[in-house]
């Protein structure tokens, strides 16, 4: 491999990795009472004295759902299959 190459692979593999590990570690924010979870801007927040700050991946497996002023981003979740019924 040339040192071009080499740097542009290098390079291309540190952008995918901070992009893998900004989806681990997105913030998001909830409410005590609340069943959706927001953007920290979200004006459905402003009311709430102390919104709790949690991780995307922790939010989505509390069962919390997006909310759909702010559209904060969505978890993929790989669907599971159901059981045929025989």
């Amino acid at each position: 491999m040339t040192k071009r190459k080499v740097t542009v692979f290098i390079a291309l593999c540190t952008v995918l990795v901070t992009l893998f590990a900004a989806d681990v570690q997105t913030k998001v924010y909830v409410t005590a009472k609340g069943k959706k979870y927001h953007r920290e801007t979200c004006r459905t927040l402003k009311k709430t004295k102390h919104p709790i700050e949690l991780t995307l991946k922790a939010a989505t497996e509390k069962g919390y759902t997006a909310c759909k002023v702010c559209k904060p981003p969505v978890e993929e979740v790989m669907p599971v299959k159901a059981k045929a019924k025989k």
